[in-house]
């Protein structure tokens, strides 16, 4: 039953693994870089970090966000395009 799990995961030997508790469950997860874009999932060292390091972004993942941000913004605050 492990061995389909891990499958699911897409897991393979030697391959770094998280492993922590879930309420009873113990869970397994495939290890990401602590520098992953949270928006891209790009890895390089290019990436920068914010707000004390929860929030790693890459600059397409920076510029993709900006964007984002500006156009609902705008939609649910019409005056702060005003200038």
């Amino acid at each position: 039953m492990v061995k389909i799990k891990l499958k699911k995961q897409q897991l393979k030997i030697y391959d770094p693994v998280e492993i922590f508790v879930d309420g009873e469950k113990i869970v397994l997860q495939k290890y990401k870089a602590a520098q992953e874009c949270v928006v891209t999932g790009e890895v390089a060292p290019e990436n920068f970090s914010l707000l004390d390091g929860k929030l790693v972004l890459s600059l397409e993942g920076a510029e993709r966000l900006m964007k984002e941000l500006e156009d609902s913004l705008s939609v649910k605050y019409p005056f702060l395009n005003e200038k």
